[in-house]
């Protein structure tokens, strides 16, 4: 349910047993937490009691039962190939009930899943009546083995999942769909060697003279001035 409606907010909460409504807003929210971290999104389980003295009318929230899950799976769409990788949220602390919550994502483990047949066989068919040639997908796979979509975004992080999981070869993937300038490319795998994990080695080793550079940019822009990238 998406609803800013008091009386329909407490009927869905009161309707789910207790501490088991979830709520999210429907913009991610950032601020500083006062640790030097800004807190970016949250997921919160609701009870009733939690409702009083709270301004319902303000915002609208998405509101939902919450799914017991073995895994999280994201899925990232570019061309036409969909990558899967498992999201073990379950196995950490911070992230049991939203992995976003999680400091550390590397912990996830990002481990290439295949995608049901019946499920890929969907999932062509709404990003085709889209218009989608690039996507990231959620799904939670539930303690019955069960896939449940949460949301698609036309302009999801995904280079994450390449730093992660180079296997993945997100990065390459999408290097060669904007060289092709094809929407229906598919991946060629070996014609090209891309991944997040070189460009890190790549700054780690030249971040003196990145910061250089940098540092003179800055300066010419100052002064007005200017930079053409040779």
């Amino acid at each position: 349910m998406v609803t800013n409606d008091p009386d329909q907010i407490r009927d869905f909460v009161e309707s789910i047993p207790s501490g088991g409504c979830i709520a999210k807003p429907l913009n991610m929210q950032t601020w500083d937490s006062g640790d030097g971290a800004p807190f970016v999104f949250t997921t919160t389980i609701l009870e009733l009691d939690d409702l009083e003295g709270v301004d319902l009318r303000s915002d609208p929230v998405i509101l939902q039962p919450e799914i017991k899950k073995q895994y999280e799976v994201r899925i990232t769409k570019i061309g036409l190939d969909f990558v899967a990788v498992k999201i073990d949220s379950q196995a950490t602390a911070g992230g049991k009930l939203d992995f976003r919550l999680h400091k550390n994502w590397r912990d996830f483990g990002h481990v290439t899943v295949e995608i049901p047949e019946g499920i890929l066989k969907n999932l062509r068919s709404v990003c085709d009546t889209l218009g989608l040639i690039f996507c990231t997908i959620d799904f939670i796979v539930d303690l019955d083995g069960r896939w449940i979509f949460l949301e698609i975004n036309h302009m999801g992080n995904w280079l994450w999942v390449d730093l992660y999981n180079p296997e993945a070869r997100l990065l390459d993937r999408m290097a060669q769909l904007l060289a092709s300038g094809n929407a229906q490319h598919r991946y060629v795998p070996g014609s090209s060697n891309l991944s997040a994990s070189s460009f890190v080695e790549m700054y780690e080793g030249r971040k003196h003279e990145i910061a250089a550079a940098e540092a003179l940019v800055h300066a010419n822009n100052h002064e007005g001035l200017a930079v053409v990238d040779r």
